[in-house]
């Protein structure tokens, strides 16, 4: 695809850009047309390309048969645009990625949280780090929001350029399984590929968990497997603790494999966590976090890992676990004067709902209970929210159900499926509770002294989409409203 690129040159046309939607497309500009992930219309996409060539797109690669209106317009067809897309953006922006040292972060959960560590573990050695992730992407002072987990290919290949030339030197970034399935990595050089864990997700995206798993598996073989071609040694940090890391670790291409466990008994482990946080030696590391749960001690002991991997000293890597106070919406404690430990998480997949309220069991005492609130979001995988409404019943003593992303689905459908998960006698310590907002109020509002309360599902997200329109919703911000001046709250 790259030729492609020789060709527009050898005829002197300037190209200006690469864009896959037509409100990026401008002149000059090479349209990739890529196929919907879920209902493909064709003659959508021949409008497309129709459109692109009038916003003056001046080549159009697509993988359907097209003759453009303009004697001036190049068009190419091919089997698989995405992959077309991925390699003429490595080309365009002259393949960032080689002259970086690139960290690839992938698993079901705790991908965002330990690409936050890391980053700050390799920031306090002095490296320049660029971040590519859900939260946000950032680098130096600029800081851009996410629409994507991992971009598509020519907004990351560009998103790499740009770190590149402001003076990075690493790059650390989440791969999610879309990003691996979709080809959107196609082309990325990585000298460090880390796998966290693997358990149910996307299940409306992968058709079986086989494929899902077998998506993860593409970074480990062949992305690594590029790497190494194009000359780069990459190296792989597997979690052995989860049961899918030694099949990772066995298939794997890397040239460096390095296994990681802390569940098994080692003479470089000693840890205490608490509600303060995280404190003792993992992998030789004095660790002082005020993150909190056993899920995070995971999540630093990768960060440890890749930080002595890179050569950095323990004491650049215990500095940089020590800077990081709070991750953005993950297990992110609200502060407030009245006595409640609210926290607002990410988790809206069954492990990391479990992994969360398990957590918190530990935290409380006997007196405390603990109150959730969750919700499941529309167009999505049905399978788990009989799920979670199950695994809230099991952790929980008061559960507040209501919206979360319901999309275009309809709320009570979304609402019928979890309730299918509680037996006739959990159901009463359930409420149901349509408005999010009036949600998080109740919940807050039935809280007494030392009580937990968990806002699930949303985490950092600043909007809630509600019959395929976003609106303004922010948990953290909604939740420390409440809390600041619950005595004018507006409902």
């Amino acid at each position: 695809s790259s030729d492609l690129l020789t060709r527009l040159i050898h005829n002197n046309i300037q190209v200006s850009g690469i864009s896959v939607k037509l409100q990026e497309t401008k002149p000059g500009h090479i349209f990739v047309s890529i196929p919907s992930t879920r209902h493909d219309n064709k003659q959508k996409r021949l409008a497309q390309l129709k459109t692109a060539e009038e916003l003056g797109a001046i080549m159009l690669i697509t993988y359907l048969p097209y003759t453009p209106e303009k004697a001036t317009t190049f068009c190419c067809q091919v089997a698989d645009s995405r992959k077309a897309l991925a390699e003429i953006s490595v080309t365009f922006y002259k393949n960032p990625s080689r002259s970086l040292y690139v960290i690839g972060v992938t698993g079901t959960c705790g991908k965002t949280s330990t690409c936050f560590i890391i980053e700050s573990v390799l920031k306090s050695s002095g490296k320049k780090v660029g971040l590519i992730g859900s939260v946000y992407n950032r680098y130096g002072n600029v800081s851009t929001s996410s629409n994507y987990t991992t971009p598509e290919a020519n907004n990351l290949q560009k998103l790499l350029r740009i770190m590149k030339d402001a003076g990075c030197d690493t790059i650390v970034m989440e791969v999610s399984s879309h990003g691996l399935k979709l080809n959107r990595v196609l082309g990325v050089e990585f000298d460090l590929v880390v796998y966290t864990n693997f358990s149910q997700d996307h299940l409306d995206f992968h058709p079986t968990m086989e494929d899902y798993f077998e998506s993860k598996m593409k970074l480990f073989e062949d992305f690594v497997a590029n790497s190494n071609l194009k000359g780069k040694k990459t190296t792989a940090l597997v979690n052995l603790d989860d049961p899918m890391g030694p099949t990772i670790m066995e298939r794997c291409q890397a040239g460096s494999k390095r296994g990681l466990t802390i569940q098994k008994p080692l003479s470089d482990l000693t840890i205490s966590c608490n509600a303060s946080g995280i404190k003792g030696r993992i992998l030789g590391v004095e660790v002082n976090s005020e993150l909190i749960g056993e899920f995070n001690a995971y999540n630093i002991a990768i960060a440890i890992e890749v930080g002595l991997v890179v050569g950095l000293t323990h004491f650049d890597i215990a500095r940089g676990v020590e800077s990081i106070t709070h991750i953005p919406g993950r297990f992110e404690r609200i502060q407030n004067d009245r006595g409640l430990n609210v926290f607002v998480d990410f988790a809206h997949k069954p492990e990391a709902f479990e992994s969360i309220l398990r957590t918190t069991v530990k935290l409380k005492n006997n007196l405390e209970k603990i109150i959730v609130v969750f919700g499941c979001g529309g167009n999505r995988d049905v399978l788990k929210r009989p799920q979670m409404a199950k695994i809230s019943a099991r952790y929980c003593d008061k559960i507040w159900v209501t919206t979360d992303n319901s999309r275009t689905e309809d709320a009570k459908s979304i609402f019928k499926g979890i309730f299918s998960g509680f037996d006739d006698e959990e159901k009463k310590k359930v409420s149901i509770e349509i408005d999010r907002k009036e949600a998080i109020r109740q919940a807050i509002e039935n809280a007494e002294r030392g009580d937990f309360v968990l806002i699930c599902g949303k985490g950092h997200e600043s909007h809630q989409n509600i019959g395929g329109s976003n609106i303004s919703f922010d948990d953290r911000e909604v939740a420390r409203a409440y809390l600041t001046n619950y005595k004018n709250f507006q409902k």
